[in-house]
């Protein structure tokens, strides 16, 4: 049985994440909504009404002061503050239509932040600034999934064209084009050491690979 349970949304709870210093969890939902939670209570600390409509992704900057939430009513991205639960900023994309709203987020060790959104596009913004740094192509489906190398000298991305895509991120050059699942791929993350990357398709298997040996994966499980 679980050790905690947190109820307190209205609608399907699609992300979450734990601050670096293992003391919060923030959930972000369908309804709208982002909840931080205090992990060694359970309580809702607050709720944050969020205008991005329903929560898709939320990563917590390394130093733990900031989080990030992208959602699917805009291509915008909020900034919050994690000590006084404000908005800092909003970081604005191209006006698009629902079809390519941002899907996923992550921050590098550094705090770059990396969006992926479902016309294929991976982002990279500076938050201090609120500049969009770079935009990488290369999938032909909704990236679903963004993830930094500990190190910070890799970005993985996970797609619905069914690959992964690595970037060298001393100038984001394509590394290698990860293929081998038959189905959509919907989580991508990196091992603590950063020796190997796994990935989730809904193909029923997850996928690990050696990132020393980037022709195969070691092993799919169903």
């Amino acid at each position: 049985s679980p050790t905690k349970m947190f109820q307190g949304h209205t609608d399907v709870v699609f992300s979450f994440g734990f601050s670096p210093d293992g003391k919060l969890l923030a959930s972000g939902s369908n309804d709208q909504t982002i909840k931080l939670w205090n992990i060694d209570t359970g309580n809702c600390i607050t709720t944050l009404p969020a205008d991005i409509g329903r929560i898709r992704s939320i990563t917590f900057s390394c130093d733990g002061k900031t989080f990030a939430a992208v959602g699917d009513k805009n291509k915008n991205i909020e900034l919050w503050n994690i000590h006084n639960r404000k908005l800092i900023k909003c970081l604005v994309g191209q006006t698009v239509d629902l079809a390519e709203a941002f899907w996923s987020a992550s921050f590098s060790p550094t705090d770059i932040l990396a969006t992926g959104d479902w016309d294929g596009q991976l982002q990279l913004w500076d938050i201090n600034t609120g500049e969009l740094i770079k935009t990488l192509l290369g999938h032909t489906g909704w990236i679903a999934s963004v993830a930094w190398s500990s190190d910070g000298k890799i970005l993985a991305s996970g797609s619905f064209d069914k690959s992964i895509r690595l970037r060298d991120t001393s100038d984001f050059t394509s590394l290698k084009v990860l293929e081998g699942h038959n189905s959509n791929i919907w989580s991508v993350s990196f091992s603590p050491d950063s020796n190997y990357i796994a990935s989730a398709s809904e193909d029923h298997t997850v996928r690990l690979w050696d990132m020393n040996n980037l022709g195969a994966a070691l092993l799919g499980r169903q």
